[in-house]
């Protein structure tokens, strides 16, 4: 058993996305709720952690290191098939990444505390929700944050 770090309940609650500190290693694992299985869900890279559910519930995302540096990486929640990348960027560590609950939009903060955006299917362009150089605007970040999950990705809105 390991140090339970992040933990994410799938949009229909039958899940648990958890990620653990075994060692030197943080993995996800997936949990069968109430009382199933604990399966691992991550085996390559030695930092995998924030696990984030897609909105339909088939895929977890996570931050990973597995190619050398901090990204954002999504795979099917039976682990069926392997990982892909889901956001990264040359100049900026990927922190976290989420999904809108549409699942159009994905949403993911770097540092220094930026906050960008994909509109997944349609394009392939990011956009900056926040670039900034400094670090002490984390209530300005979340406040945008919170406001652009509530607005913009209301799929009720036009």
């Amino acid at each position: 058993t390991g140090n339970f770090q992040t933990v994410a309940l799938s949009p229909n609650g039958r899940q648990l996305a958890v990620s653990m500190l075994e060692g030197r290693e943080h993995q996800v694992w997936i949990k069968q709720l109430p009382e199933g299985p604990l399966s691992k869900l991550t085996f390559d890279g030695t930092e995998n952690y924030r696990p984030a559910w897609t909105s339909d519930g088939s895929s977890v995302g996570f931050i990973s290191n597995q190619s050398g540096r901090s990204e954002f990486w999504v795979k099917r929640a039976d682990g069926s098939a392997p990982a892909e990348l889901a956001a990264s960027s040359p100049e900026r560590t990927v922190n976290e990444g989420f999904w809108s609950n549409d699942g159009r939009w994905l949403l993911y903060r770097t540092t220094p505390r930026d906050l960008f955006a994909k509109r997944l299917g349609a394009d392939t362009g990011t956009v900056t929700l926040v670039d900034t150089k400094f670090e002490h605007l984390d209530r300005q970040v979340a406040g945008v944050h919170c406001r652009w999950r509530r607005t913009a990705l209301d799929p009720r809105r036009p």
